[in-house]
């Protein structure tokens, strides 16, 4: 599969993945639309004017991908379609929030992989950066009750009751 278009500097550079047909297949796979070409060079020309726009726009771009909630912010889906297919230079055609991001984020990620990659990590939404946090800061609590000799569980209490319950565990047990 075709996924690092970052050094896209010529034909060749897509001729390495295989026949025209082929490699115009795989990237419309990845991209999750056709891109309207009938040659090489038309090919080329596409995908260097979306490799231009979006190192023009390569910081708003790393913010946008990183983040669902800044892509919704931008209106309502038709509105945020005409501005992502404006920024990338393509027009992306979609019938769905999770598809019009994911198309977005597939055509970012070609030309950004380096930028946006981190290993390859996955994008998290706002939900589940707080989820992550919260299984973070709860797995901490755990690991500093140990340096106290406490032995701490999963429960269904909050944080707060939790700390709440061990300080008073603390208190009657050192006194």
């Amino acid at each position: 599969m075709v996924t690092n278009l970052a050094d896209l500097s010529s034909i060749d550079n897509l001729k390495i993945y295989g026949n025209f047909r082929h490699v115009k297949g795989l990237i419309s796979k990845e991209f999750g639309f056709s891109i309207k070409a009938n040659s090489w060079e038309s090919l080329y020309k596409q995908l260097y004017k979306i490799k231009h726009s979006i190192i023009e726009n390569k910081n708003q771009l790393c913010i946008l991908v990183k983040d669902e909630s800044a892509i919704k912010a931008l209106g309502n889906i038709d509105v945020v379609k005409i501005e992502l297919s404006k920024i990338l230079g393509v027009k992306l055609s979609t019938r769905s929030w999770n598809e019009l991001i994911n198309r977005f984020r597939n055509v970012v990620f070609a030309f950004l992989p380096t930028e946006l990659s981190n290993n390859k990590k996955q994008f998290y939404t706002f939900e589940e950066k707080v989820i992550k946090f919260e299984e973070i800061k709860f797995l901490n609590f755990v690991n500093s009750s140990k340096l106290e000799g406490i032995e701490v569980t999963k429960s269904n209490l909050s944080m707060d009751e939790l700390v709440k319950l061990y300080t008073e565990i603390g208190k009657a047990h050192h006194g």
